[in-house]
């Protein structure tokens, strides 16, 4: 349902300041298709297609100097498709992966904040800027992760287990805005966890490590406007993922 915002300070884009506050309905018609597929006795494949479409899509737009505000963009599509599996190679070791691709794109947003620097051009609101045909923030075309989970048995009542996952995902948009500086490529990255107990389960030590390969990842952004209308100067803020964290775990059930 639609609502107020009463943090809204963007007055100076609309006729009046109901307009400026209130933001409408957002509405979502959705069409899926998709089945559950077994592989013999020892695996499965799931996959849906779908296709949604978004009027008046509620989104939080920056006004350009201190805050955010709730408004609608138009109109919105997305399309995609999603796939994922699971398969038992042997009785110690099970491989799965999932992976998804997206196609998100505003048919209708003339209403989008402008970078700082950026020349506006929306036709119906001054000092805008028209993101119609852009995709959406954080949105990617492809994302996908691979795991293989082993549990091997050692010494007569003992098991080895290790866990070890692979993410991906392309290139995508950090700010809400679109700010150049602020696109993400694509990366990967890398977890494990490695682990010794009985096998039931009464103990465990275990070592695990996430992104392996310390890659340093955009995961939010935004321009800094009053740097450049005080100082002159372009700057952004960003917020990153974490590097590699390495640590050692315990387990005891009484």
């Amino acid at each position: 349902t639609g609502g107020f915002d009463f943090r809204a300070n963007n007055k100076n884009f609309y006729s009046t300041i109901e307009d400026s506050f209130k933001f409408g309905d957002e509405k979502a018609t959705n069409y899926e298709i998709g089945g559950k597929l077994s592989i013999g006795a020892s695996a499965e494949l799931n996959f849906s297609a779908f296709w949604t479409k978004f009027d008046d899509l509620q989104i939080s737009i920056f006004d350009g100097v201190l805050g955010f505000n709730v408004g609608n963009a138009a109109a919105a599509e997305v399309k995609g498709i999603e796939v994922d599996g699971r398969w038992a190679v042997t009785d110690f070791c099970t491989l799965s992966g999932a992976g998804a691709f997206a196609d998100f794109e505003f048919t209708d947003f003339e209403n989008g904040q402008c970078y700082f620097g950026q020349t506006p051009d929306s036709p119906s609101l001054p000092g805008l800027c028209d993101y119609t045909g852009r995709t959406n923030q954080l949105v990617s075309k492809f994302q996908g992760v691979t795991t293989a989970d082993l549990h091997y048995p050692v010494f007569g009542g003992y098991e080895i287990s290790y866990v070890t996952d692979l993410f991906y995902t392309s290139k995508y948009h950090a700010s809400s805005t679109y700010y150049p500086a602020l696109l993400q490529g694509g990366y990967a990255t890398v977890n494990m966890r490695l682990g010794f107990g009985p096998e039931d389960g009464g103990w465990q030590l275990a070592v695990l490590a996430k992104n392996q390969t310390d890659q340093q990842a955009l995961q939010y952004g935004g321009d800094t406007p009053l740097a450049g209308s005080t100082f002159g100067a372009k700057s952004n803020y960003a917020f990153y993922n974490q590097g590699r964290t390495v640590w050692v775990q315990s387990r005891v059930n009484f």
